[in-house]
């Protein structure tokens, strides 16, 4: 549930990728990606 909540804050612009912390970043990528979004988080390349 927070993973969705922070990808849907990144899509609405209320919270900027880099600010995710690090342990979750991965999983929030993947939930923009999901949707097709995955542009919003920038240069980041998941590991």
């Amino acid at each position: 549930m927070l993973i969705v909540m922070l990808a849907g804050r990144v899509v609405r612009g209320a919270t900027l990728f880099s600010e995710i912390p690090d342990p979750i970043k991965l999983k929030v990528y993947d939930e923009l990606k999901a949707n097709g979004v995955e542009f919003l988080a920038g240069d980041y390349k998941p590991e």
